[in-house]
């Protein structure tokens, strides 16, 4: 089946370039040359800038200490420049996009090794300000759990948890008085309550996520289906006539803006009752439905067919005028003469009648439906089976005993 168009809200223009503030457009600049303009790219680039405010603060207490003479200086110089190098290359990679390549492109594990590796070098040289590396350790790993997957998480920790071990064990060889040793296997196991809790909290955040993933696809799902309740006809699919409404109304919108004109069709399957008396009314809602599906293939994929009511659709031709718009209608017709319309019963065939219509600018909507509903009358007085313009209609037939359209509703755009 053709895709129908839909209606369509008018696309708000970006604003200019020229017009945004200066400083607004150099910010923007500057963050796509530091940056990348993809934006998964910033995505990723934004994280790792937040990983390197930590690595720079944990430095930076590094070389105060050296600063005021009590850590090492030699060791801190080192390790400064290694973490420098290292914070340089990942961010090379992102900048030149290397990292796309990878099958994780925020390198987050990677990232997380590294981080932790001179967080426990820093550990090593740190002395007093030891404390300070696993403050750093812990926000790290607290971090991770909402960038990374738990599997990730419970890797970094475990590494964190070894090599930490390995790093206080060291310390404690280095510095044997002052209670230092038992210091050191107070801070493991500190450390080994705190990383697995932040697997475990890893995990218990990734049930939440997935949990509220799936609410907000049953979310759209619902949305979709109260959508194609609220604009689909049930029986046969068609747009319904309150959506038929509004895509009137949005082509009227955009004709006064300057656009093509359009027409409209009101048709009417002929001796529909008879059809429901004599078959029932299985056969009659076969009929609907085998009708609808051939006039929606019948017409042009830019043309929206409704279901007005009962055995009466109403057909939007835009860009059309009401020459091209009743040649399109005949050839419905003619295809729907030859359509079995019944798999019980092949040998049935039906025909309709149709009214149409050119749309005048200004005019109301109801005055359009009108024009078309006199012009499905007079077709119907003039034998069924064909189709009128309201243009070719005498205005003796104006005056139908058929009840007046129903008004529409119309939402205006």
């Amino acid at each position: 089946m053709p895709s129908r168009p839909n209606a369509t809200r008018p696309i708000p223009l970006a604003e200019p370039e020229d017009a945004a503030p200066a400083g607004n457009r150099f910010l923007r600049l500057l963050g796509i040359w530091l940056m990348s303009d993809d934006h998964r790219q910033r995505t990723y680039a934004v994280r790792y800038f937040i990983g390197v405010a930590n690595c720079i603060a944990g430095v930076a207490a590094l070389n105060y200490g050296v600063h005021v003479g009590v850590i090492e200086a030699e060791g801190t110089r080192i390790l400064t420049w290694a973490a420098s190098a290292v914070m340089l290359g990942f961010y090379l990679i992102l900048r030149t996009g290397l990292n796309k390549r990878l099958a994780d492109p925020a390198m987050t594990e990677a990232k997380m090794l590294a981080t932790i590796s001179f967080l426990a070098a820093g550990y090593y040289l740190g002395d007093i300000g030891r404390s300070v590396a696993l403050i750093l350790l812990v926000v790290t790993q607290m971090s991770s759990m909402f960038e990374s997957t738990p599997p990730k998480v419970a890797r970094t920790s475990a590494y964190a948890l070894v090599v930490f071990g390995f790093t206080m064990h060291a310390v404690a060889k280095a510095h044997p008085l002052n209670h230092e040793p038992e210091l050191q296997i107070v801070y493991f196991f500190l450390l080994a309550i705190i990383l697995p809790t932040t697997t475990l909290l890893a995990y218990q955040l990734h049930k939440i996520r997935n949990a509220l993933r799936r609410r907000k696809n049953e979310l759209e799902d619902a949305l979709q289906r109260i959508q194609v309740l609220a604009t689909r006809d049930e029986l046969t699919g068609l747009v319904n006539r309150r959506h038929m409404g509004e895509l009137v109304a949005a082509q009227i919108a955009r004709m006064e803006r300057g656009g093509e004109g359009f027409c409209l069709c009101l048709l009417d399957i002929d001796h529909f009752k008879s059809i429901n008396d004599t078959h029932g009314h299985g056969v009659g809602d076969e009929v609907l439905q085998v009708f609808a599906r051939k006039l929606l293939i019948s017409v042009r994929d830019t043309d929206v067919v409704a279901r007005w009511g009962g055995e009466e659709f109403l057909l939007m031709l835009p860009h059309a005028d009401a020459h091209s718009a009743r040649l399109s209608v005949e050839r419905a017709r003619q295809e729907m003469a030859r359509t079995c319309v019944s798999e019980a019963l092949p040998e049935l065939r039906v025909s309709f009648s149709a009214g149409l219509t050119a749309y005048r600018s200004g005019e109301p909507l109801q005055a359009a439906i009108e024009r078309a509903d006199h012009a499905l009358y007079a077709a119907k007085a003039g034998g069924r089976n064909r189709s009128l313009l309201d243009t070719d209609v005498p205005p003796s037939a104006v005056a139908s005993p058929r009840q007046p359209a129903a008004p529409v509703s119309v939402v205006s755009c």
